[in-house]
């Protein structure tokens, strides 16, 4: 048996249209997922951005940690003011010669070289202007920042810490942004005079 198929006839003068109903639908499904993208953007934004600070803080503290590795482990002598904001350290300008005359040629302080942890407006809470600075050698006046803002002290400890011939290094990099997140960083380290005087 076959049935046949009937067909409603469309009645004329009626238009294929949406309701007021299913355009406010729309229109409502289409904001919520404008505002999830928006939010998921925004998120993402942030992250990266916390992620390259982050980075950037790594370097700057690596950097500068190694410098000063580098540059205390050459030094025959190292000496912080009672702060512990300024380490100063000498080195023997010429290992063949005896500049000082105490029988020993490597041992001699020929020029003397400063970091320096400064608060450029006093106030230790305001962290844009805190840099350490480093001097080639404390007779000229030419200095250099090799920690350009950001810089804080940890806690009650000193900065530097020149004790017999262990020196000892305690910064810490924060950034705040605007939003709730921060980047910090924290570097606590000793290093050894090497070139110790005997």
């Amino acid at each position: 048996m076959r049935f046949a198929l009937s067909s409603v006839p469309a009645r004329a003068g009626r238009r294929k249209a949406f309701t007021l109903v299913e355009m406010c639908v729309a229109v409502a499904v289409f904001s919520l997922l404008a505002a999830a993208a928006f939010v998921f953007v925004e998120s993402t934004g942030r992250s990266l951005s916390s992620v390259a600070t982050q980075s950037d803080l790594n370097q700057s503290a690596g950097h500068m940690t190694e410098f000063l590795l580098q540059r205390i482990r050459l030094a025959n002598s190292a000496t912080s003011d009672s702060s512990g904001d300024v380490l100063t350290f000498s080195f023997d300008d010429d290992p063949t010669v005896d500049s000082d005359s105490d029988g020993m040629t490597w041992n001699d302080r020929n020029h003397y070289e400063r970091l320096t942890f400064s608060d450029g407006d006093g106030f230790l809470s305001t962290l844009t202007n805190n840099v350490i600075s480093y001097k080639t050698n404390i007779g000229t006046s030419y200095t250099t920042n090799v920690l350009n803002g950001y810089v804080r002290k940890i806690s009650n400890l000193p900065v530097f810490s020149a004790v017999s011939n262990t020196v000892s290094i305690n910064f810490g990099l924060l950034v705040t942004n605007q939003y709730r997140m921060s980047q910090m960083i924290e570097v606590r380290t000793k290093v050894r005079l090497r070139n110790k005087l005997q």
